[in-house]
């Protein structure tokens, strides 16, 4: 019933699209060709029974009708938006029977949703298609991990969430073609009023009060990415930094209700992402949305991780730790305008993390931290950020790592409350270091910095 009503709902969006103005609209040549081969797709996966042709056809169905709608749909308005969501929500409500029986026929859909993304996306046309796919993963995700987790009402957290969305979505989509008003109080509207829904859903209908928390969390830290890097000023230090914040709210989320607290956080992430209609932000919660889904991946796949233990969980988010301080630090070196005082604050900052990071992360989650510092170089080489500083930014993370962790044991060995604490206090400590290292570090008025 509830996949029919979300049917229903992103049908009421595409109307919306359809009812856009003519001079908004322009020519769909993919529209075709997209169609063309969902057609082909749907064939091969309902008339041949072999399991590889099954998957193949559900991929190519998927990457060919995300074409098609987005590369029609192609705006970023409300209405564009809600369908994205209406998308994904809706593969989700109608595929999440083969999570379970058949996991590869699912993964082969959102396989082939986000290759059509990338491929209208990148070409310029269906800007927010990356949403559809993000948001079908992550409701997958959500759901999976509520199911084998608290089970109940969290298996459905994937589609309920994704529900609000799209229903909050419609809403000031409606309202716009009614009376149209500025883009920033849409944008607001529809994030507050999907944070409501997340606490009124999470109470009455997941019955925990981490199903209301953990997702407005998720939803507050994406906006606040989006506020800090607008989609029309890329900010590859904002992203940088957003991918740190993401690392640590997971850190969190996982000691209060392990994978399926990670994967809360990152679908209300991807929710707002998609409703506001920014690409940095949704870019910036891949980091957990990969930590969860290695969380279901690996109760999937049991054989393929027999050895694991939540040791080398921690040590995972210490590795992707590692790498983003690296690239943080490297990015902040290459703003324009950077001083002395900025740097100095940005590099406490990053000391600060590093060292909270060991108390948090255990032994087995330091290790990872000390491997992805070594490794931060060669990946900020590779993505072209090679500057001379880089190699003494990984030298000195593994350095101050190899000199805190002896300094810290006794603080290692703190409860989950006691470590929670200190995440809290040092984050806030962390937090206004950044900020200060952030505002000292922009260019004064009327000078050019070189």
């Amino acid at each position: 019933m509830t996949a029919w009503i979300v049917l229903l709902l992103t049908a009421a969006c595409a109307a919306l699209v359809a009812l856009s103005p003519p001079e908004s609209k322009t020519r769909a040549a993919l529209l075709p060709w997209g169609a063309g081969f969902g057609v082909v797709g749907i064939a091969l996966a309902a008339l041949v029974r072999e399991p590889v042709v099954q998957s193949l056809g559900l991929a190519l169905a998927g990457a060919g009708v995300t074409v098609a709608l987005f590369d029609w749909a192609n705006g970023e308005g409300l209405a564009e938006r809600g369908l994205a969501l209406g998308i994904g929500t809706s593969l989700l409500a109608f595929g999440w029977g083969w999570l379970f029986a058949n996991p590869a026929l699912l993964f082969s859909v959102v396989a082939g949703v986000a290759a059509g993304a990338a491929v209208v996306a990148g070409l310029g046309r269906g800007a927010t298609a990356p949403g559809a796919a993000a948001l079908l993963l992550a409701g997958a995700t959500a759901s999976g991990l509520g199911a084998l987790g608290p089970g109940g009402a969290a298996s459905q957290a994937g589609v309920v969430l994704g529900f609000a969305g799209v229903a909050v979505t419609l809403i000031a989509a409606a309202a716009y073609r009614a009376k149209p008003f500025e883009a920033w109080i849409g944008t607001t509207f529809v994030i507050a009023a999907f944070m409501g829904a997340a606490s009124v859903l999470g109470y009455r209908f997941f019955f925990m009060a981490e199903a209301a928390v953990l997702p407005i969390a998720g939803a507050a830290l994406s906006a606040l990415v989006a506020y800090m890097a607008p989609a029309q000023k890329s900010s590859s230090l904002t992203v940088a930094l957003a991918a740190v914040a993401w690392l640590g709210a997971a850190t969190l989320a996982f000691s209060f209700k392990q994978g399926f607290g990670i994967a809360l956080l990152a679908l209300g992430g991807v929710v707002t992402a998609v409703m506001g209609g920014n690409r940095l932000a949704l870019a910036a919660v891949t980091p957990a949305l990969g930590l969860a889904g290695f969380r279901l991946f690996r109760e999937l796949n049991p054989d393929s991780v027999r050895a694991f233990d939540i040791g080398q969980h921690y040590a995972l988010i210490g590795l992707l730790l590692g790498l983003a301080l690296v690239l943080v630090a490297v990015e902040a070196v290459r703003a324009k305008g950077a001083r002395p005082v900025s740097l100095a604050l940005g590099g406490l900052a990053i000391a600060g993390t590093v060292l909270a990071s060991i108390v948090f992360l255990g032994a087995k989650g330091t290790l990872g931290l000390f491997i992805g510092l070594g490794m931060g170089p060669v990946v900020a080489v590779l993505t072209g950020h090679a500057r001379g500083g880089v190699t003494a930014v990984g030298v000195g993370g593994m350095a101050l790592v190899a000199a805190g962790t002896p300094l810290l044991l006794p603080a290692m060995e703190l409860g989950r409350d006691g470590k929670v604490q200190v995440l809290f206090f040092s984050g806030l400590l962390i937090a206004a270091l950044a900020v200060a290292a952030a505002r000292l570090g922009r260019p004064t008025e009327g000078k050019v910095a070189t």
